[in-house]
């Protein structure tokens, strides 16, 4: 299974603001451990970065290939239901830096919010109810035969290598980029007129997991 989690430059639906991922966005993350979700639930898990899900970045966004387990029932429901195109959407789970984080807004029209820099990313996730509709999956034939999809072009290289985050990671000095972790310093740099459009985000993002968990149930 493949597809764009992100697209770059395509404009989100409305989260009460328009928000957009810059190219490049990702670079610092394509080696986080990553989850490959169905709706962003936790309990329904179909790959994980450095396992079977691979993570690129190149001129369209942020491209994964996720080598389904033929011998795991959800897997193949996942598959199926794919290639049916009863999903053909994706998402993702992040944190951005604050600071780089750029804020218009138009007359009349709603804010802009322009992510240049994702510090944190925790899922990647099929959907039924994205928040980019540019988004994409598709099924590459057989479950097995996906297992030998071809690397994508122009592929932007991450900041580290595999290597080099490993030894960070033995070094105490990767981080975790949680909200309840952020720097008190860089929360305290955050405008009340930030602090209610990430507010607005969360509630926004909050009822799309929700509808998605909600649809979910109601399908099992």
């Amino acid at each position: 299974m493949s597809g764009y989690a992100s697209v770059s430059n395509s404009d989100s639906e409305n989260l009460g603001f328009i928000e957009q991922i810059a190219r490049g966005a990702f670079r610092n993350v394509l080696h986080d451990d990553v989850r490959f979700l169905i709706n962003h639930n936790s309990d329904l898990i179909l790959g994980r970065n450095g396992v079977n899900l691979r993570l690129y970045e190149d001129a369209t966004g942020l491209l994964f290939y996720v080598d389904l387990r033929p011998d795991n029932s959800l897997a193949r429901d996942a598959h199926d239901n794919v290639e049916a195109g009863f999903w053909t959407q994706c998402s993702f789970a992040f944190f951005s830096n604050f600071e780089t984080d750029e804020w218009f807004y138009p007359s009349g029209k709603l804010p802009r919010r322009i992510i240049h820099d994702v510090t944190g990313l925790f899922d990647c996730s099929i959907v039924s109810y994205p928040a980019y509709s540019a988004t994409s999956v598709q099924a590459i034939g057989s479950m097995k035969r996906s297992q030998t999809a071809p690397l994508p072009q122009q592929v932007v290289e991450p900041a580290q290598t595999y290597e080099e985050w490993l030894s960070d990671l033995e070094e105490g000095e990767y981080r975790q980029f949680r909200l309840d972790r952020m720097d008190a310093k860089l929360a305290s740099r955050i405008t009340p007129e930030r602090k209610r459009a990430m507010d607005v985000r969360l509630r926004k993002a909050t009822r799309i997991i929700n509808r998605n968990t909600t649809a979910e149930s109601l399908n099992n």
